[in-house]
């Protein structure tokens, strides 16, 4: 019985987990669509929503993480391309990130520049959303 519960906590965990980087990935485009469209006038607010994306990023990370390692047995071989690209995603969102943070420091940041990593951003996350939801369709 304490096996049958365990496996039930676990599956729990496992759709918590999907809807959560779910969650977290919108977030993350609010935020990088809020500076890529300009919505983010000032350099506060560029540096607001830069910093409510970062935090949202590495979370989503951890997020993945987690899901990486309650993928079964029986799903692996589905799970792995897919967990592959959404890592290939992020590391690319990451460089993109770094840059802008480069450009933040600037005494005066390029406008265009930081429109434009914000939207790479964004693109990315989108991406590691359709690959989430991929794997999803793929494993459960």
């Amino acid at each position: 019985m304490f096996v049958f519960l365990s496996g039930s906590v676990s599956a729990q965990t496992d759709l918590e987990n999907h809807t959560h980087l779910s969650s977290i990935n919108q977030v993350i485009m609010t935020h990088t669509n809020a500076i890529a469209s300009g919505e983010a006038k000032t350099r506060n607010d560029i540096i607001t929503h830069y910093n409510e994306f970062r935090r949202s990023l590495a979370e989503a990370k951890k997020t993945h993480n987690l899901l990486k390692k309650a993928i079964s047995q029986k799903a692996i071989s589905e799970a792995i391309v897919h967990h592959d690209n959404i890592d290939k995603y992020f590391a690319s969102a990451t460089a993109h990130a770094n840059s802008m943070l480069a450009e933040l420091k600037n005494e005066k940041p390029d406008d265009s520049k930081m429109k434009e990593l914000a939207k790479k951003i964004h693109d990315e996350i989108q991406m590691v959303e359709k690959e989430h939801q991929a794997l999803i369709k793929d494993t459960h």
